[in-house]
């Protein structure tokens, strides 16, 4: 059974948002192995799995439902000086997939497609552990290093 169009679309916008969001980590994890922050690497590793194992959820749900899947061309990133911009920079984009898929819970067409409603609600649910991890650790990205600090 194909999705309501509105869900179709919000899914997507979703799914590219993640896409997104996984591609700017991993143009940021060498330079954090680049400034000797390898620790960093290792957590925006686990993340970018975590990215891919939930747009692979979503895909594998948009072809259940016999929809096709777009290709996503990268957002060109800026290359941050510092720790701190790079971690600002990830979590920017953890609230930006937030709020693509929260808006998303709002459609009128879930009331009818129960399955949908719980998938998206479930999205919801990992997408906001997602950005509350990334605010932490730009929480203490801030403690430990300052924006006057240039890191070669």
């Amino acid at each position: 059974m194909a999705l309501a169009p509105s869900i179709l679309s919000a899914l997507q916008r979703y799914r590219m948002s993640l896409l997104d969001s996984d591609d700017c980590i991993n143009l940021l994890r060498p330079l954090f192995v680049a400034w000797g922050l390898s620790g960093y690497d290792k957590l925006l590793e686990k993340k970018s799995i975590h990215k891919v194992a939930e747009i692979s959820l979503i895909n594998s749900y948009l072809m259940l439902h016999g929809h096709s899947l777009d290709l996503q061309n990268p957002q060109s990133h800026f290359e941050p000086f510092y720790a701190v911009q790079a971690i600002e920079e990830i979590t920017r984009q953890e609230a930006m997939c937030t709020f693509v898929i929260i808006a998303a819970q709002g459609l009128v067409a879930l009331n009818s497609d129960k399955l949908s409603e719980r998938f998206i609600r479930d999205l919801v649910d990992e997408q906001t552990e997602e950005e509350a991890s990334a605010n932490g650790m730009l929480e203490r990205t801030r403690l430990l290093y300052s924006d006057n600090i240039i890191i070669n």
